[in-house]
């Protein structure tokens, strides 16, 4: 059983009077532990297909299986439960609470999760430290440089250990050293029961990974295997 599954998946958007096409007919697996890549030109669809498999959004057509559950009918409670407890974003513009200071921004995920005060704490000291900001927990974002906010938005997404890590342009905001380096701390989450799914233009990037997804027009291009890193 594939950890995601996509069947005949496609999305609709209604603009008015006319229905813009996303997603076409998209069948995709994805086993845990693999690290993948989706890449294609900007409008092709990526962050549509990312955002479906991160259930932030549901397509007009299809099946989407996480862990073999079928999620196509689920309402957006549950949805939001299973994101919870099962999924890690990264953005590329970082999403952080301007007035939280790193260590709050961290863990305020866990809190949404539910995680008792003592276990936020603790989850939130070991995500700091994995991302080498647990010196700067007290400062404020905009005490940040833009490589240091992306490791925070890291460590909000890899707190609460997820089995599906999702970064959208991770690096997008970035300088190419600095963005080297964010995704060097992303590697370090993938394990044999952890799955990394990131979106990128960067087709040199995209081949540090597994798997390479290139969507082209709403479709799947190709799907280029790397092997193991």
């Amino acid at each position: 059983m594939s950890f995601i599954e996509l069947v005949d998946v496609s999305k609709y958007y209604n603009l008015g009077h006319t229905q813009v096409k996303a997603l076409s007919r998209i069948n995709l697996r994805i086993d845990s532990g693999e690290y993948v890549y989706i890449t294609g030109p900007s409008g092709a669809g990526k962050s549509t297909l990312l955002h479906i498999i991160g259930l932030l959004d549901s397509p007009s057509e299809g099946k989407y299986r996480l862990q073999g559950t079928d999620t196509t009918e689920m309402d957006d409670r549950a949805k939001s439960a299973l994101r919870r407890e099962k999924i890690g974003f990264v953005f590329q513009s970082f999403f952080l609470f301007p007035y939280f200071n790193v260590y709050e921004n961290v863990r305020i995920a866990l809190q949404i999760a539910g995680f008792n005060k003592n276990v936020q704490k603790e989850l939130a000291d070991w995500a700091l430290n994995e991302v080498g900001l647990y010196e700067k927990r007290f400062r404020m974002p905009d005490e940040l440089s833009g490589g240091e906010r992306q490791r925070v938005a890291i460590a909000r997404a890899i707190c609460k250990k997820p089995l599906l890590l999702i970064a959208d342009e991770p690096t997008g905001n970035l300088d190419s050293k600095t963005g080297s380096r964010i995704i060097t701390l992303i590697e370090k989450f993938i394990s044999n029961n952890r799955t990394v799914i990131i979106v990128t233009h960067s087709v040199e990037l995209a081949r540090r990974g597994n798997k390479e997804i290139r969507i082209k027009d709403g479709e799947i291009e190709d799907v280029i295997e790397y092997g193991p890193r």
